[in-house]
């Protein structure tokens, strides 16, 4: 199985989400955190996670409020072809239709997103197999 990188997205203080990912998930996947990886300056955060994101397959986004840096990055990685997954504890992300439109899959929590992930055939994703009836 290829370890397929996946960046996380959402706000810088949702370390909990961070947290988890990395502790439960980490050993299944290649982890892209860009709060450990990218100095936080503003200069430089955009162009580095930017280039981040290009290098990974997948992006997944905690979102329990509106982030303007999480939504440019599902924009950016939607614009490449990288598969977008959110992560909506609140149910009310879902209801924005640019956010549903640049969205492959919504999930309710880590767990279910990341278990998703692991037991998914993430070729058939990555190729299309997924569509907007997995809303």
């Amino acid at each position: 199985m290829e370890n397929w990188r996946i960046y996380l997205a959402g706000y810088t203080k949702e370390t909990e989400y961070r947290r988890i990912v990395h502790e439960n998930y980490g050993v299944y996947f290649d982890i892209v955190d860009p709060l450990i990886l990218t100095p936080q300056t503003y200069v430089r955060v955009p162009s580095a996670d930017k280039f981040l994101i290009t290098t990974c397959h997948i992006l997944v986004a905690y979102i329990r409020e509106c982030s303007f840096g999480t939504s440019m990055e599902i924009l950016f990685a939607y614009d490449r072809n990288k598969l977008v997954f959110i992560i909506d504890p609140t149910g009310q992300i879902r209801k924005d239709k640019w956010v549903k439109f640049h969205c492959h899959r919504f999930f309710d929590s880590i767990d279910e997103c990341f278990l998703t992930l692991k037991n998914s055939d993430l070729s058939e994703w990555l190729m299309g197999g997924e569509n907007e009836e997995q809303k």
